[in-house]
């Protein structure tokens, strides 16, 4: 599948704009993601097959075709989910084509119909852990720990606790460096920076609260990741962008660069993720 934007037969504006200045195209398709491009590609296909499919032409799309193709796609097996993706790419397309969204109150039904009648549909969504149980597995880590990795438990167990109190996803999580932690002087929490995340791609960040349990989970981790990788002068001795979850190996072996999956077997690595001289 082709990461160019796909352009709607017979449409004209904007996208003969972008045809003619390969620059501004390769701009616009910068401003989402690879795979949010794919996935739009995609939908777009498949709208232009069902509008010929239908004799539909775009000049007289409105929100009761479009109802109907949001039907079409739920009569198809879809998940409510992949419903929402695709109609949110030919949106996407259409506004380039400089033509207004057609979706209105009948479609936005369908939508809501789909969403209620195939929620057992796809992979869904895991139960979400409650702050409650994530503080207990936090403390619990913190008072067990691991026998082959001692630090991974401290690690684990402060991932869990920031992640509890800022609703943070894994990719947030992994994107944490020690320049983003601040901490109030005292020991009841502090502000973390989130740079960027999954609703954010342009950067605008945000800061979030911590609570006194995240606190001090990070507080016991970063003293040991200090002692294994420190070497800056910024909080904790760490170097601002040092990543603050390493992967950590067995013998408490720590990696500079951020992450939670050990190597593979037999393939034990030293501090800074080099190989041990032989």
């Amino acid at each position: 599948m082709t990461n160019t934007l796909p352009a709607p037969s017979g449409t004209h504006g904007m996208l003969d704009t972008l045809e003619s200045s390969p620059e501004l195209r390769n701009l616009v398709q910068q401003s989402v993601a690879p795979s949010t491009f794919r996935l739009y590609s995609r939908a777009w296909l498949r709208f232009a097959d069902w509008l010929q499919s239908e004799n539909v032409h775009l000049d007289d799309l409105d929100d009761a075709a479009f109802a109907r193709w949001v039907s079409n796609l739920f009569d198809a097996g879809l998940a409510p989910a992949s419903i929402g993706c695709y109609a949110a790419g030919v949106k996407f397309i259409l506004r380039l084509a400089g033509h207004p969204s057609p979706a209105g109150p009948l479609s936005e039904r369908a939508m809501a119909g789909a969403i209620r009648a195939g929620r057992d549909r796809g992979r869904g969504q895991s139960a979400g852990v409650k702050w409650n149980a994530a503080q207990r597995l936090a403390t619990a880590l913190c008072k067990k720990q691991n026998v082959h990795a001692p630090s991974a438990s401290l690690r684990d167990a402060a991932a869990i606790a920031l992640a509890s109190d800022c609703l943070l996803r894994v990719s947030e999580i992994t994107a944490v460096n020690a320049g983003d932690l601040s901490f109030d002087d005292d020991g009841n929490g502090g502000l973390l920076h989130v740079r960027s995340s999954k609703t954010d791609q342009a950067g605008k960040g945000a800061l979030l609260y911590f609570g006194e349990g995240a606190f001090h989970a990070l507080s016991e981790w970063l003293r040991r990741l200090e002692d294994a990788v420190g070497t800056g002068n910024g909080s904790f001795g760490l170097a601002p962008d040092q990543p603050v979850f390493t992967r950590v190996y067995r013998g408490g072996c720590h990696q500079s660069r951020p992450g939670f999956l050990p190597p593979p077997a037999g393939n034990s690595q030293g501090r800074h993720g080099q190989l041990p001289a032989r």
